[in-house]
């Protein structure tokens, strides 16, 4: 059973998927910090005097004002290392160190977006995206791999599946299905031109809570078969779009749209989009491989047993802290 597990984890699959998610969550990310610096909201660190933190993570320094920016800018150019596949190692870690302190360091800045990308960055340290199109492989730092193991589609695959499952759930509740939430949200939009009118209409508010609601609920099971799958991402196309025109949300429908597309086609899907250019991009720029093959080797399989428990019990978590309010007393909405 070991081996069948093992097997399918580390089954070797086209790296040009792992390349396209790279440079995009690269570049995402470190315009999500850009744009706080830009646009102000990193005062929302600075200007406090108490910050709420969690009550694991009391003993994390708060940095000063000075230190609050760096870790901002810490987070930029490590994303821009990650999109380049600059020291890569180095350049993951800058990502992950940046975005996971920022985020543990003051509670009140908590959204979940901002979770996930903590998790992504995480997750980009350990998988080896930087094996092709890269500054490391064209400077000679690491060499050229056209294949990566299954693993790293997988747990990307199953970490945006649990972002859309517990937010159908989530929407299960009696406020979102008397569609309060999107009845105070437009209304507060309903004086932008253009589109302000028809935020007002009062059908589009319980219009939009059901559409969501469905969207979230069927949307993984409709992209993970493949003949609903063009449906179901055009589906996410017009769902995160209008999240965009409606309510901004920054980086976030467009990081969700990325990542779908990346987790979600076969992974040498890159390589056959109809703009030639980005085809033959990653043609010149990442090889494939003539005939992939499987090689764990008997000594390896301590290691990759190893991992595969770790796998699982990442999997667990992620699929019971979101139902922690069950040991809540009361109503936690």
């Amino acid at each position: 059973m070991l081996r069948r597990l093992t097997t399918s984890l580390f089954r070797p699959i086209d790296i040009a998927w792992l390349v396209f998610f790279r440079i995009g969550a690269g570049w995402l990310l470190a315009l999500e910090e850009a744009g706080s610096l830009a646009l102000g909201y990193s005062r929302e660190y600075t200007e406090p005097q108490f910050h709420f933190s969690y009550l694991f993570t009391q003993w994390l320094p708060v940095p000063p004002p000075a230190g609050m920016y760096a870790l901002h800018i810490l987070a930029i150019l490590g994303g821009l290392g990650v999109a380049a596949g600059w020291r890569y190692r180095l350049s993951a870690a800058a990502l992950w160190l940046g975005y996971t302190w920022l985020f543990l360091v003051e509670q009140t800045r908590y959204i979940n977006h901002f979770y996930l990308y903590c998790l992504v960055a995480g997750w980009l340290f350990f998988m080896p995206a930087h094996r092709a199109a890269s500054a490391d492989v064209r400077a000679g730092r690491v060499g050229y791999a056209a294949t990566v193991p299954a693993w790293t589609r997988l747990v990307l695959l199953f970490q945006l599946g649990v972002v859309y499952a517990y937010a159908g759930l989530a929407k299960l509740n009696t406020d979102w299905l008397t569609n309060s939430p999107l009845v105070l949200w437009l209304q507060a939009k309903s004086t932008r031109p253009v589109v302000g009118p028809l935020l007002a209409q009062p059908w589009l508010p319980p219009l939009m809570s059901y559409a969501g609601l469905a969207f979230d609920l069927l949307v993984v099971p409709a992209l993970l078969w493949r003949r609903t799958r063009p449906w179901a991402f055009g589906a996410a196309l017009v769902f995160h779009l209008s999240n965009v025109i409606i309510f901004g949300l920054g980086t976030f429908p467009w990081f969700s749209l990325m990542m779908t597309a990346a987790v979600f086609f076969p992974p040498s899907w890159p390589r056959h989009v109809a703009i030639g250019r980005v085809r033959q991009w990653f043609a010149r720029h990442v090889p494939a491989a003539e005939n992939p093959q499987l090689n764990l080797g008997l000594r390896n399989l301590a290691r990759t047993g190893a991992l595969a428990a770790g796998l699982a019990a990442y999997a667990l978590i992620q699929l019971l802290v979101p139902l922690r309010h069950f040991l809540y007393p009361g109503s936690v909405h």
